[in-house]
């Protein structure tokens, strides 16, 4: 029993940072139309910049404070080239065509950022210096680690903080009109292409928070845009156009991925590998819209 909420606990941790990482996939989709699978890159990037800026244990450069605050410069401003050198005149296309040339764009920036951080950083795995809690902790006969639980905090508050922005601010509102309703939300006002630029600017931060904290739990390494695979799982399973079901998403993924490795690795050799597409194929078959994705009506 103590193994199984030990599993149940570790796999919620680490999915409630899968649900944060989902929202940026979620938000350039809803708002732009794009369904960008270089996002995993925008983790593995982030997470090598707040490496550049804080250096190793062995090796610091600037304060740990100041290197993730010039890391999140960096990635604000990432964002709005992207937004303005590549992705802003696919935006004058039919949505059909839109989510395939974006789809494209998206392929190609992939390619791009992943030749970029090789030869930049290399393929050697980068450790961060000791700057959160790490080690077993033990809650009675569970053990859990402190890493695990500090990147769960961080990623609530963070998703806390975006249900504020879009519920209770000007800016939010205006994002949520331009996810609803492009010409809707032009006509009463919105300014769409300052929209467009916000979401992928909160894509391009949630992506490279979301590198850092599992960077802390995985380390830094070009496997970390291997988790453009387990955000698009989470979306999908959640629904791509839902943030709620993101986060639901994420944590039905991490808590199933842990229970399938550990009760069923033994029989079937390699379960874990596939369990997120067998999860996928598995909800859309009896739900095509995902956990909590929106069924599209269209009137003739």
């Amino acid at each position: 029993m103590t193994t199984f909420i030990t599993l149940i606990t570790s796999g919620l941790l680490v999915g409630g940072v899968y649900g944060m990482l989902a929202q940026g996939f979620v938000i350039t989709y809803k708002c732009v139309g794009i369904f960008n699978i270089a996002y995993g890159q925008f983790a593995a990037l982030g997470a090598f910049m707040a490496w550049t800026f804080m250096g190793s244990e062995a090796a610091p450069r600037l304060p740990v404070p100041v290197a993730l605050l010039c890391t999140l410069l960096f990635a604000v401003v990432f964002g709005l080239v992207l937004e303005r050198v590549i992705f802003r005149r696919a935006l004058r296309f039919e949505p059909q065509m839109l989510m395939l040339l974006g789809f494209v764009l998206s392929l190609g920036v992939m390619g791009l950022l992943e030749g970029f951080t090789m030869f930049a950083w290399g393929s050697q795995p980068r450790p961060y210096p000791d700057f959160m809690p790490k080690g077993p902790l033990e809650l009675g006969s569970v053990v859990l680690y402190k890493e695990y639980i500090v990147s769960f905090l961080v990623a609530m508050v963070i998703l806390l903080g975006f249900l504020y922005l879009f519920t209770r601010t000007k800016v939010g509102l205006g994002l949520r009109a331009t996810s609803d309703n492009q010409q809707v939300a032009q006509s009463v006002g919105v300014n769409t292409k300052q929209s467009a630029q916000l979401a992928w600017i909160l894509a391009t931060i949630i992506g490279t928070t979301s590198g850092i904290l599992l960077g802390v739990v995985f380390g830094v390494s070009p496997g970390l845009s291997m988790l453009t695979l387990t955000a698009m799982a989470v979306v999908i399973l959640g629904g791509v156009d839902s943030c709620p079901g993101a986060v639901i998403g994420g944590l039905v993924l991490g808590t199933t991925t842990n229970l399938v490795d550990h009760y069923l690795e033994s029989y079937m050799s390699g379960i874990g590998g596939i369990w997120g597409p067998v999860l996928i194929f598995t909800v859309l078959m009896i739900r095509p819209t995902g956990l909590m994705g929106t069924k599209r009506v269209e009137r003739v």
